[in-house]
């Protein structure tokens, strides 16, 4: 896939030129999430359809935003999504 393809993809579902949405607060989930994204490691929010997944990562992006973290030093993808058809580790290269 082409580097300006992914990019398109990305600037699409990231929120750096547009507003956050209107969202639920799940406070249990949220502090579990803040806790374990302090620990500098990567955290993956898995779940059911629909179980409300994107939700605790827009909140999350929010909580960030709050703390000062600027809008371009967060990156929102779905890596099972058909759109951004990753083949190889080489084209996860080029979105990190």
């Amino acid at each position: 896939m082409q580097k300006d393809k992914i990019f398109e993809i990305l600037n699409d579902w990231n929120f750096w030129y547009k507003p956050l949405p209107n969202s639920l607060k799940r406070e249990v989930y949220e502090e579990k999430i803040s806790k374990y994204s302090k620990s500098g490691e990567i955290v993956v929010v898995k779940g059911v359809r629909r179980s409300g997944k994107s939700t605790l990562l827009i909140n999350e992006i929010k909580r960030l935003l709050n703390n000062g973290i600027k809008k371009e030093n967060i990156l929102y993808f779905n890596i099972e999504s058909d759109e951004l058809d990753l083949k190889n580790t080489d084209d996860l290269n080029l979105i990190l």
